[in-house]
């Protein structure tokens, strides 16, 4: 069978057969690898004031190409505003210049989108999360390796998946099962990995706290904690905690 592969196609997951139904279908055609391209703002019922509101866009893509990979494709997501947003914004009465830098900031938040961004429960860039462990980790950041890896949706292919995507390793430190049994069954040495106060510095309290305006400075070192400040942390997590993603309706 001829082998397909499409660099640039779209999926609404609001309207029409939804990408798990078009995934399917195109891998029974010979399909195996689509390149989700986010979809115009207007198409999923979103109005751009501003940059930010990008961010409900470029969710609902990475959403719809984890379902996407549930039926085997291999789905690389492009995001990005298209120029017709910029033309859009100009006839509702948008300055070029004011519009144009819309665009710019558009671009700049979906080169540092990780997989999973900009939800409550991971609300910073993969780049962020690089920063922050740098920051932790002072003279002691020489001595790592930082990669960071979008997730498959077949547990059985992880490791192999994390393998290709990193230098070779001999050991895994980790405290999830599931980890440790895939990492096993791949013959690698595992390790679990000591915690300490868990119940104060795991990050869903901390950004609990950070939501809700409590103490969390202390609970992170110093110089994170002016980073969190720099990037207007807290209020990035109180206005996501508002934020309603755009459904994905089952197919």
């Amino acid at each position: 069978m001829l082998r397909i592969g499409d660099s640039h196609g779209h999926v609404n997951p609001v309207k029409g057969i939804g990408p798990r139904k078009l995934a399917k279908r195109f891998v029974e055609s010979g399909g195996w690898l689509y390149g989700l391209v986010n979809l115009l703002s207007w198409s999923l019922g979103v109005e751009v004031r501003g940059a930010d509101d990008y961010r409900r866009l470029y969710d609902a893509t990475v959403r719809a190409a984890e379902e996407m990979r549930r039926e085997g494709l291999v789905v690389p997501v492009i995001l990005g505003p298209h120029p017709a947003e910029t033309a859009k914004l100009i006839a509702r009465g948008v300055p070029p210049r004011k519009a144009v830098e819309v665009s710019v900031e558009a671009y700049r938040i979906a080169a540092n989108a990780a997989q999973y961004c900009y939800t409550p429960e991971n609300p910073f860039t993969a780049g962020e999360r690089v920063e922050m462990i740098r920051l932790a980790l002072g003279e002691l950041y020489s001595r790592c390796y930082l990669v960071p890896i979008d997730n498959v949706a077949n547990n059985a292919l992880w490791l192999r998946h994390l393998s290709l995507r990193t230098p070779s390793f001999e050991a895994v430190f980790t405290n999830n099962e599931l980890v440790r049994m895939l990492a096993e069954l791949e013959g690698y040495r595992v390790e679990p990995i000591p915690l300490l106060k868990r119940e104060a510095y795991e990050g869903r309290v901390i950004r609990k706290l950070m939501t809700e305006g409590g103490g969390w400075r202390d609970l992170v070192p110093k110089e994170v904690a002016e980073f969190l400040d720099r990037i207007r942390a807290e209020e990035r997590l109180r206005r996501l905690a508002r934020t309603e993603p755009i459904p994905l309706p089952e197919r």
